[in-house]
């Protein structure tokens, strides 16, 4: 199975465990931008992985990669839905059809990828825009290092919502 960093939701909200250590194909989530492209024209999805140009054949990498992550953790809640997270995989497995009925196993799937490659677009865009603001304004990354020392004691701790929900 395919592996990524935990880097797309917060806590309170992955889709999968903190614990694993996930590896994206070269490029990650930007080749992503493929998923766009064919998106608008999926007439050339059969194809895509074929053309010579990398942001094709890496796209549809990255795309397979992340559809086997959205699997492997839909699978896997779905053999042991009792648990005591709050994220948006145990939201979705709530919500119900315009029938009435609980979402299958592909339908799950489905939220889960569209999700995952929704938020990486917005991941990337707003953590530039913070890196950038915070190298023009030195004095707010000293700020902003002592809040998350006070709120987060420990480095090696990967922080809860609980520990950050509260951070101004």
């Amino acid at each position: 199975m395919s592996k990524s960093p935990s880097h797309h939701f917060p806590i309170t909200y992955t889709l999968y465990e903190t614990t694993h250590t996930w590896i994206f194909p070269q490029g990650g989530f930007t080749d992503l931008s493929a998923s766009s492209t064919i998106g608008c024209f999926p007439q050339l999805k059969p194809y895509a992985k074929y053309l010579p140009d990398p942001f094709f054949s890496n796209g549809m990498k990255a795309i397979e990669n992340l559809a086997g992550i959205a699997v492997a953790r839909v699978n896997a809640r779905l053999a042991n839905p009792k648990t005591d997270r709050v994220d948006l995989l145990a939201r979705l497995m709530e919500s119900r059809d315009e029938k009435g009925e609980k979402l299958g196993r592909e339908e799950l799937t489905a939220e889960a990828l569209t999700q995952l490659i929704a938020g990486s677009d917005t991941t990337s865009n707003t953590s530039c825009a913070l890196l950038f603001h915070c190298l023009r304004h030195p004095e707010v990354v000293a700020k902003l290092q002592k809040e998350l020392d006070e709120a987060i004691p420990d480095m090696e701790t990967v922080p809860t919502f609980a520990m950050v929900k509260d951070l101004p």
